[in-house]
């Protein structure tokens, strides 16, 4: 990721989960870089086993609580309605870095069917046409069983499911969501 504060979040999530009582696993583990994500390729293409591109969208549940910047501001119409074509962009980029048999984990925290979906229909689409590279999307289903006991996935209540990744909606509960990935592994 290319913005400062969004790399501090990243690094402090990972910490907290890559780490014992003597020791910080995230920095020696992860490659954090500081950078574009669109230049990647040109760099790293077939580089990596798993790739997370947690690309930035309408982030559903700040824009509900924030005025100030907020992407569904009428003088931010123009810059709302390029998200989809960046996501798309990134996760075609990640696609790239990825080695054969690798995967990426494709998310966003909006309920948005276009930047969802939409997108990792988009980024198969154009990296089968313009790269000729063969992807599966992961049924991950299963591995969510776990979870459905507190989390209120989308399949369970919306009339349109997500066809590639999962969906989690807001639950005020678990003071949660919404969140969408899928994972995507390279032929």
């Amino acid at each position: 990721d290319r913005d400062h504060a969004r790399m501090k979040r990243l690094l402090d999530v990972m910490s907290a989960y890559l780490q014992t009582y003597d020791k910080n696993f995230a920095e020696e583990l992860v490659e954090f870089k500081r950078s574009s994500g669109l230049s990647l390729p040109y760099q790293m293409a077939n580089s990596f086993d798993k790739v997370l591109c947690d690309v930035p969208c309408t982030s559903d549940r700040t824009s509900v609580h924030q005025d100030e910047g907020n992407i569904f501001n009428v003088s931010r119409k123009k810059l709302r309605l390029k998200i989809p074509e960046e996501q798309s962009a990134l996760l075609q980029s990640a696609m790239k870095c990825v080695k054969p048999g690798g995967s990426v984990v494709y998310s966003t925290c909006t309920l948005s069917p276009i930047q969802n979906d939409g997108v990792v229909y988009d980024a198969l689409k154009q990296t089968w046409k313009n790269d000729g590279l063969e992807f599966i999307v992961e049924d991950l289903s299963t591995a969510m069983k776990p979870f459905r006991s507190i989390m209120r996935f989308a399949d369970e209540f919306a009339a349109t499911p997500s066809y590639y990744g999962q969906l989690v909606l807001p639950n005020v509960v678990n003071n949660f969501g919404p969140m969408y990935f899928a994972k995507i592994t390279r032929k």
